[in-house]
């Protein structure tokens, strides 16, 4: 009697585990010409199930559990596309290329200045609240990666302070501003809801627009030539590397940047002494 009932929970544990789990089939082809498409990777969503087409464009899924209610498909070169797993018969699915789009963004923000000098014996600097606005495209190299330059007018305040002839240190208030061109290779975390994570990795380069340095009662111009040296107090070019990260939701941007500058924008070379530019970039945007 005990080995029946046994043997009867088993038998009635394989038919429910038969009635939960189901076999899915299906065929992959190119929407614009109908041809199979070969190794198409298809998953079904939440697990990892997962098998690839077949030289016929055609998948068989095994084992689904029955809670699984959609199943993803995706081909190099292809957009994604999730369908919902029928109750009886076969998937047939259609491929669209994957378009690589183009679309143009505008920002604004805060940045905060804060250059680094070779001696901070002789010369130290702090930085202070400045703006950055510019608009850039964003163009998709893959559903993951997009090339994004833009241009930005980015005006970095900084307070100096360096010893004067008596080893007594003067201050100087610094107004630079700059046309900086960074070109970023943005990595895309696709998230649900439209929410997406980026991280942000270029080069940059700025120029020199315009900006003062006051000391006292003496003001100079930043990027004009003095008289006498015919060399501009700061110089003109400042490149370097970007860094940063970001969040999307729909089209709103928020995000940070740091960019390092490899160039001095200043050298004193008297007492061997460079300054760089490291800078702080919190902004806003929206992508169209």
């Amino acid at each position: 009697m005990k080995n029946t009932l046994i043997c009867l929970l088993l038998g009635l544990c394989s038919v429910v585990q038969a009635i939960q789990a189901k076999d899915v089939k299906g065929t992959v082809v190119a929407k614009a010409d109908g041809q199979p498409i070969v190794g198409a990777e298809v998953m079904v969503k939440g697990t990892e199930i997962m098998t690839h087409t077949d030289v016929d464009g055609k998948f068989i899924l095994t084992d689904i559990p029955d809670d699984a209610k959609k199943i993803k498909i995706h081909s190099m070169g292809m957009e994604w596309l999730t369908v919902s797993i029928p109750d009886e018969g076969e998937i047939q699915v259609e491929l669209k290329p994957e378009e690589r789009k183009v679309t143009v963004f505008v920002t604004a923000g805060i940045t905060f200045a804060n250059p680094k000098s070779t001696d901070e014996g002789f010369a130290k600097a702090s930085g202070e609240i400045g703006y950055q606005a510019g608009f850039g495209v964003s163009i998709a190299l893959s559903r993951l990666i997009s090339l994004s330059p833009s241009i930005n007018l980015s005006r970095q305040n900084a307070t100096w302070k360096a010893r004067d002839e008596n080893g007594e240190y003067v201050e100087m208030k610094m107004t630079p501003t700059y046309l900086t061109i960074p070109v970023m290779v943005d990595f895309k975390l696709w998230g649900s809801n439209n929410f997406k994570t980026m991280m942000r990795v270029g080069p940059y380069v700025g120029v020199g627009l315009q900006g003062k340095c006051k000391m006292d009662d003496m003001e100079l111009d930043l990027f004009k030539k003095m008289e006498g040296t015919g060399e501009s107090l700061f110089k003109k070019v400042d490149a370097g590397l970007a860094l940063g990260c970001g969040y999307i939701y729909k089209h709103l941007y928020l995000g940070g940047n740091l960019q390092w500058a490899v160039t001095p924008f200043y050298t004193d070379e008297q007492h061997d002494v460079d300054f760089n530019n490291l800078t702080t970039t919190i902004s806003l945007g929206y992508y169209f």
